[in-house]
């Protein structure tokens, strides 16, 4: 994959320290990335079943945002 830095998505993952897993697709740091998915306010369907304040967050892939969703659908079926 040809990609230039400015229009790359991150494939992430989120693994607590029960096994759980999180996969999901940003274009901000993974940093601030699980700091989102940590407010009060956030939506996201991980804070239900993982323990975000005892994970890790890491890489799987860097794709363009028009393979963003194929990707990560990809990496869920794995």
């Amino acid at each position: 994959m040809n990609i230039t830095r400015h229009n790359q998505v991150a494939i992430y993952c989120i693994e607590d320290i029960n096994d759980y897993k999180y996969i999901g697709s940003t274009n901000e740091t993974l940093n601030k990335r699980l700091s989102n998915h940590k407010t009060p306010s956030s939506k996201c369907v991980a804070k239900k079943r993982l323990n975000l304040y005892n994970c890790i967050i890491y890489e799987l892939e860097r794709c363009s945002e028009t393979e963003r969703f194929e990707r990560e659908n990809y990496w869920m079926g794995r």
